[in-house]
């Protein structure tokens, strides 16, 4: 059932959030998703009943859809060459992080007798994203509207209709 809202909040960010990255762009579209991220980890590691916890699951999982969609777009913009390879690398992690984190959710509360240690652990990752946002400049975006219009390099724009 708590997953459930991880579950929630990634699925209502992946409706809403193309929309949401058009209109904020990368990297601010980003750090909100470092500080949803942030915010719900910290809320689940001092929680003291099991529905503020799911509440802050939910913002965590408004945080994770939002590194889910902006992860993927941000690896698709910078790579040139080689798109899908470079996709490959970024699911591979994906499959990585997938395998590790409910073995350090185990070694927490089988070794340190604490699930809280888990949450704690899992902020490393977004406040370490948070910085590299923050430090490195990300070349904004173009928006669809502005390329409507305008014929493509080689051909017809496949946006606009022949008729």
């Amino acid at each position: 059932m708590l997953l459930s809202g991880q579950f929630i909040g990634m699925l209502i960010t992946s409706i809403i959030g193309g929309y949401l990255i058009h209109k904020t762009g990368k990297k601010a579209f980003m750090l909100s998703g470092s500080v949803l991220i942030i915010t719900g980890l910290l809320g689940c590691l001092t929680a003291k009943s099991y529905l503020v916890l799911y509440m802050f699951n939910l913002i965590t999982g408004f945080g994770y859809g939002i590194y889910e969609l902006g992860i993927n777009v941000l690896c698709a913009d910078s790579s040139e060459e080689n798109k899908g390879s470079d996709m490959n690398f970024v699911h591979f992690f994906y499959g990585v992080g997938a395998i590790i984190a409910p073995l350090i959710a185990f070694a927490c509360t089988e070794y340190l007798n604490n699930w809280r240690y888990a949450f704690g652990l899992a902020l490393i990752a977004p406040v370490f994203v948070s910085i590299l946002l923050l430090r490195y400049r990300i070349d904004g975006h173009v928006s669809v509207d502005s390329t409507v219009d305008k014929p493509a390099a080689k051909g017809l724009n496949p946006l606009v209709s022949p008729l």
